[in-house]
């Protein structure tokens, strides 16, 4: 069992890892969207945005997964597909 020193530790591990992640992604957007508009070969910035928004996805799935275990995990994502009437 953890103590309130070892969660408050991972607690913060995990804000920093986030801000760091969020940091990351948000200069990755800027950079490739440049990118795409200095290109001499056009295609849709539109294209750029969804491929950011994947990369997103999964870096969060990365961090969810690694913070809980994975059957919570799991029952999270099973709850979350209840269907709504």
């Amino acid at each position: 069992m953890e103590n309130a020193g070892q969660k408050d530790k991972k607690h913060a591990w995990i804000k920093g890892t986030s801000l760091v992640l969020v940091v990351f992604q948000n200069s990755a957007v800027i950079l490739m969207m440049r990118y795409v508009s200095t290109r001499t070969q056009k295609f849709s910035p539109a294209s750029a945005l969804v491929i950011v928004e994947f990369v997103k996805l999964f870096v969060c799935l990365l961090v969810q997964v690694r913070t809980q275990p994975i059957l919570s995990f799991y029952n999270r994502l099973r709850d979350l597909m209840v269907p709504v009437v």
